[in-house]
């Protein structure tokens, strides 16, 4: 499997969408990653840069910072949902 994603990254690399990315997004969009991650949170934050959207990193998270380090994704999932609700408003 792994073999077939990398042959699909390549093919069809995600930074050939940052522009339609970014237009889809809605306004207030938050990337939450872990410290942990295989993609070197330095890579996340350049990511959200180019999507105009907040990047938090959670340090003691991997892949899923939900599960690694619940609490912490918990506070910053609030954090984004109240911003974006005081946008609405």
């Amino acid at each position: 499997m792994n073999t077939q994603l990398n042959a699909a990254k390549k093919a069809d690399p995600l930074e050939a969408h940052v522009d339609e990315l970014r237009e889809r997004l809605p306004p207030g969009a938050v990337i939450i990653g872990g410290a942990g991650y295989s993609r070197p949170a330095d890579a996340l934050q350049r990511l959200g840069t180019r999507l105009n959207c907040e990047t938090i990193i959670i340090p003691n998270a991997g892949h899923h910072p939900w599960l690694d380090a619940p609490d912490q994704f918990g506070v910053a999932l609030r954090a984004a949902v109240e911003r974006q609700t005081q946008r609405a408003s």
